[in-house]
């Protein structure tokens, strides 16, 4: 058994490195090699014999790169192992659900599943995150800023060194982004994100979400 076990947690733990590189890889553009990562993931992830929380993680990255097939197959893989009576378990399938039908177009069914999974896990960064792009999607610009304002806060105490860490610094960019339109207090309030955001990323590789941020903090001037 500590044969089985040691080979468990390795196959888990080549499953999350390959989604680390995925997240990389989306955040430089390169949706395909992306998913080509995510993929391996998710045979790793089967490998190491299907914890919840990886499961609803690859699945969550096969919708946001836009292949509900494979999302959905990570679903209903999901849906087989979770335990009823397991609020963390039962979390990660609400948030996979959701962001399931905010992929799919279904906005309020998605706003209902991911409402539902940021209650069972306690406000976590990484459901906070589906929920604040949840909100803006849907137009809901109220909820958004509140939703991205707190993800934001949380970067230094919660989210740096593990999956969270993009998403909460791409809350930041997102926030200043939609702030910038509301002119005023919303576009000095912008001004104070970006500047915090582009600190740390003073000596960023110039993917795709740094230049954005760089050019709208130009814009801003």
């Amino acid at each position: 058994s500590v044969i089985v076990n040691r080979a468990a947690k390795e196959a888990l733990g080549e499953g999350r490195d390959h989604l680390f590189l995925s997240i990389a890889l989306a955040a430089e553009g390169d949706r395909a090699a992306s998913l080509r990562q995510v993929a391996i993931s998710a045979e790793r992830v089967a490998a190491a014999g299907s914890p919840a929380h990886w499961v609803s993680l690859v699945g969550v990255a096969f919708a946001r790169l836009g292949d509900l097939v494979r999302a959905r197959g990570q679903l209903e893989a999901l849906a087989a192992v979770v335990g009823a009576t397991n609020p963390s378990e039962q979390g990660v399938l609400h948030r996979l659900e959701g962001e399931f039908a905010l992929a799919s177009g279904r906005k309020g069914e998605a706003v209902e599943k991911l409402r539902l999974a940021n209650q069972e896990l306690l406000d976590s960064p990484l459901t906070a995150d589906s929920l604040a792009r949840c909100h803006a999607a849907s137009g809901d610009l109220a909820h958004a800023l509140d939703a991205y304002r707190a993800l934001a806060r949380e970067l230094e105490n919660k989210c740096l060194g593990w999956e969270a860490q993009q998403p909460c610094l791409d809350a930041h960019y997102e926030l200043a982004r939609l702030l910038s339109g509301r002119g005023g207090t919303g576009a000095a309030e912008a001004r104070q994100v970006l500047d915090r955001l582009l600190q740390r990323w003073a000596n960023a590789d110039p993917v795709p979400i740094v230049v954005a941020a760089r050019e709208l903090r130009r814009r801003l001037d």
